[in-house]
């Protein structure tokens, strides 16, 4: 089949989610536990989207264990402290809770305790205990004095089989913290000073073997984050926030210091992931969760607040639009962050249910920084919950350059109708062309698919629907037309596990046959398989 533009087609040379059988183990001797299950089930049935209405958003229980806790004279109990996340690189999602005995490793799809690693229990009523992982080692902080006492280092890359604890790192004088952070992207720690005086820098360039390179000093350190070499330091009873630039590792230098008017205790503070504002928690009754605008450094701005009904918030996390704060006694509250003037709250889970007491029992940590959607959260009380924060579908729209005759195509979005003329309005009718050895004249668009597709002008076709983050697409042997998803992804960033794709065979058409380096949203490309099989396509 030869077309008018002389383009041969017959001779191309370049032819798992909630599970909630999971719940909660709890002691025996413990009858207010007993309680919480109750209460738990009762919120579960409300929150967890049985009564939901479709597009809302929620969050749902996956399930929840509890860790043998310490029981005081005063009625409390306390042994939980802060939780943290691990991805596998075959994509299993860990939590790693600070509790009574050390820090327990838990596999989230089904709660199983892969393994606690003892940690020091000594002299601290709250049993506090931090956590942040770098490459395939969670490093942990106690302030507490006694068995593997100092900057704990976990390995976890032979999970799910084992744990392999490497060892404590000690600095003399500093052998208890209260948190740390990792930047991630350079490899270095930032730890507080046992003394609260101030912060050390810590080289993970040897992950078993971390080297303190230099200190920092700020007045009354409760708390740190550490992001692109900037560094956001919470000033504890000094009701202040300073921002750090060390980028010289030697030579660090404050760019702004923000003084709460009539603050309470700086608990922690967390960016936005364009660093463009700044959430901050107080820790103090009737303290709002306050948002910044500290774009310039000169001129720094409170531009929004939140505060949850208990009137005391513990600690902040940020992640997109959302900001993940563990409420105490009210639990889990996501607060949706897209207009940084109006934080709006659009989902919460009651971790504690007793009351909503301002006060310090329930929630104390909330991690979000799953693959899956699941979100951590860690009560004083010993308890980890597993939830699912449930996200209504939002369309998107994507607009795509085509040119006068014949192009490469695919469908960039899950739209409501994949008839062609739907889809691509200004094409010519009955030119949909599909490959599967031969030519195939089709009426409708298939996700992950590429098609031959002719228009009589160059123009634009903007897309509505839904966002494509992945796809997993089947080859077959010799030469396929595929498309992509939503986003741009590079070339070598398919996932290819059976070595199927040919190198330097990817595809476009631009007129010509042109390598490929980059699938582009709503373009089709040619791609060689040695074999039949799967490749994947994701963010």
């Amino acid at each position: 089949m030869l077309d008018d533009q002389g383009i041969n087609f017959t001779n191309l040379n370049f032819p798992k989610h909630i599970n909630q059988n999971n719940f909660m183990k709890y002691s025996k001797n413990h009858i207010w536990e007993i309680i919480i299950n109750i209460i738990v089930v009762l919120s579960f049935q409300i929150q967890s989207g049985l009564f939901a209405q479709p597009n809302e958003y929620s969050l749902d229980l996956v399930g929840r264990i509890w860790f043998p806790s310490q029981e005081w004279n005063s009625g409390d109990t306390t042994g939980g402290s802060d939780v943290w996340g691990y991805t596998a690189p075959d994509g299993e999602e860990y939590a790693i809770m600070g509790v009574l005995e050390g820090v327990a490793v838990v596999r989230a799809s089904d709660l199983e305790v892969i393994g606690i690693i003892p940690g020091p229990q000594s002299n601290d009523y709250y049993y506090h205990r931090d956590i942040k992982t770098y490459e395939h080692y969670a490093y942990v902080v106690n302030e507490m004095v006694g068995v593997n006492y100092g900057l704990m280092i976990i390995d976890l890359q032979y999970l799910p089989d084992s744990l392999r604890f490497v060892g404590s790192y000690v600095y003399p004088q500093n052998i208890r913290s209260h948190n740390l952070s990792i930047d991630t992207a350079t490899g270095y720690a930032y730890i507080p000073k046992q003394n609260y005086s101030g912060f050390r820098i810590v080289s993970l360039a040897d992950p078993e073997n971390p080297e303190d390179i230099n200190e920092v000093s700020t007045p009354n350190i409760h708390d740190i984050y550490a992001m692109n070499n900037i560094v956001y330091v919470s000033e504890g009873s000094n009701s202040s926030y300073s921002i750090w630039d060390v980028s010289d590792k030697m030579n660090p230098v404050m760019m702004a210091r923000i003084d709460v008017p009539n603050g309470g205790y700086a608990h922690n503070a967390w960016p936005t992931d364009d660093g463009k504002y700044l959430m901050t928690t107080e820790e103090t009754v009737n303290k709002t969760v306050k948002m910044w605008d500290i774009q310039d450094m000169n001129n720094i701005n409170l531009v929004g607040n939140y505060l949850g009904e208990n009137n005391l918030a513990h600690n902040t996390h940020i992640m997109g639009d959302f900001a993940y704060i563990s409420h105490y006694t009210v639990g889990v509250k996501i607060v949706d962050i897209s207009d940084p003037g109006s934080p709006v709250e659009v989902a919460a889970y009651d971790t504690y249910g007793l009351h909503d007491d301002g006060s310090f029992y329930g929630c104390w940590g909330a991690y979000p920084f799953t693959t899956n959607g699941y979100v951590y959260a860690s009560d004083l009380e010993g308890y980890l919950t597993v939830l699912y924060f449930n996200q209504p579908e939002t369309g998107i729209e994507l607009t795509v350059n085509h040119q006068s005759g014949w192009n490469l195509v695919g469908l960039p979005l899950d739209v409501e109708d994949p008839y062609l003329m739907s889809v691509f309005p200004d094409a010519i009718e009955g030119t949909l062309f599909s490959f599967s050895g031969g030519y195939n004249l089709e009426n409708e668009l298939d996700r992950g698919n590429g098609y031959w597709l002719r228009f009589p002008d160059s123009g634009t076709t903007t897309f509505y629907g839904q966002a494509l983050n992945e796809l997993t697409i089947e080859l077959m042997e010799n030469w396929n037309l595929i498309s992509g998803i939503s986003s741009s992804v590079p070339a070598a960033s398919i996932q290819d596990p059976d070595g199927l794709i040919i190198p330097g065979t990817l595809y476009e058409f631009t007129g010509d046959y042109v390598q490929a380096e980059i699938l582009e949203p709503g373009k089709g490309y040619w791609i060689r398989s040695s074999g039949p099989g799967e490749i994947i396509i994701s963010e």
